[in-house]
């Protein structure tokens, strides 16, 4: 219930209607992985641990004792920016570190 309230309050978020919500699952490899192979820009970001062991997340440099640790079943937010897609948040450039196999689940606000 309070994921489904997180989602709900972060939906309302979007700030124009050019936003897109997309929710999506990465799975970690044996090494860090990157959230996306590609430039996306999102207004905000949500990831989501819900496997039972710590991730981390940062660039690519991310380890398993480097970067922002995160707790299973813990979240990592990042609010909204009202800035073009130039300042926005790019998923490409978020990386996660593991335990491979694990599925993390990753929502934000795509700018189109």
């Amino acid at each position: 219930m309070r994921k489904l309230l997180l989602l709900a309050a972060m939906a309302c978020l979007a700030l124009t209607a050019d936003a897109k919500i997309t929710t999506f699952q990465v799975t970690i490899g044996s090494a860090a992985t990157q959230v996306s192979t590609t430039f996306v820009p999102c207004r905000w970001l949500l990831i989501q641990d819900n496997a039972a062991n710590t991730i981390h997340i940062g660039g690519s440099l991310v380890s398993s004792t480097r970067g922002i640790k995160l707790l299973a079943g813990g979240s990592f937010f990042i609010p909204p920016t009202d800035q073009p897609s130039v300042g926005a948040n790019n998923l490409a450039t978020f990386w996660l570190a593991g335990t491979q196999n694990d599925v993390i689940d990753v929502v934000c606000d795509v700018i189109q």
